[in-house]
């Protein structure tokens, strides 16, 4: 059974697919296009995770286990990548209304 807490954080996450859904609200003609462009940002996303995120955790993981770092780095890195993902979903709220329309204009040249 889902929580309360995680239904809501789904609806805070889930902003970007409204910002592709509210690019073709601004240019119904772009919308099929607009909407296509979802996976191409979430691939985007999906990549830079894996080159950049998990390689610093994976190695940290193991300078814990060797000794090489402590087990509070470890702590800290976790909470800051945990609270940089907040800062991130609530700067995507503030961003919401341009990035639709950077995301029509990119529909518009495609």
């Amino acid at each position: 059974m889902e929580s309360r807490f995680f239904r809501q954080w789904q609806l805070l996450a889930d902003r970007r697919r409204l910002c592709f859904a509210y690019a073709g609200y601004l240019k119904p003609e772009l919308r099929v296009t607009a909407n296509n462009l979802s996976p191409v940002v979430n691939a985007l996303s999906t990549i830079f995770l894996f080159l950049f995120i998990d390689p610093y955790l994976s190695f940290l993981t193991d300078d814990v286990v060797v000794g090489k770092a402590t087990e509070a780095r470890f702590r800290r890195s976790v909470v800051l990548l945990a609270t940089s993902r907040l800062v991130g979903t609530l700067l995507a709220q503030a961003l919401l209304i341009p990035a639709a329309r950077l995301i029509a204009i990119v529909a518009e040249i495609l």
